[in-house]
């Protein structure tokens, strides 16, 4: 029995853009060399002079456990602005966006049977019924099918393989429509 639609894409486990910075050559821009480290400078200044003072407040009210703390905290800011090991500039230097068709994870093909839908995917799939079909809905890269038990399959309008999206949209809805009419 041969497939009247044959719908595939690309499914990712995450498709919002991530950004991380860069260690290849050439992608990116670079960041200024004025702003990298000025921020992280500025908090850990004035993280020094609260420690600082909140030493010699406790010094001089005679809080001595508060003063130890208040010297370790001094401690650990003059070791971060002074002796930290800085990144590499290879690191820092560049930002990008990684493409979420960077993170490909599978492939899913949904075709469309003249008794049934069967969906092909590693996690996802199995096959459904035409009859408990309910409704369509659309965003401007796909099309959701929903069933009576509140399940979906989503359909990418130009990821059709066998067929067009037009002739698909008109075969749905007349399901829909047919179905609407048992009730």
């Amino acid at each position: 029995m041969e497939p009247i639609f044959i719908n595939q894409y690309i499914v990712s486990e995450n498709t919002t853009p991530n950004y991380h910075h860069a260690v290849a050559q050439g992608q990116g821009e670079p960041a200024s060399p004025h702003d990298r480290d000025r921020p992280g400078k500025i908090v850990r200044g004035i993280g020094l002079a609260a420690a600082g003072i909140l030493s010699v407040f406790c010094f001089l009210i005679e809080a001595y456990g508060l003063m130890a703390i208040g010297l370790l905290l001094t401690a650990v800011y003059i070791f971060r602005i002074f002796f930290a090991k800085r990144r590499p500039e290879s690191n820092l230097n560049k930002l990008t966006s990684v493409n979420p068709l960077n993170e490909l994870k599978w492939i899913r093909i949904v075709k469309f049977y003249e008794t049934q839908i069967e969906v092909e995917d590693p996690r996802y799939g199995g096959k459904y019924q035409y009859d408990t079909i309910i409704r369509r809905s659309e965003d401007p890269l796909y099309c959701t099918v929903w069933f009576a038990d509140r399940t979906s399959i989503r359909i990418l309008k130009n990821g059709f393989i066998s067929g067009n999206y037009t002739d698909f949209e008109t075969f749905i809805d007349r399901i829909i429509l047919k179905n609407r009419g048992n009730e």
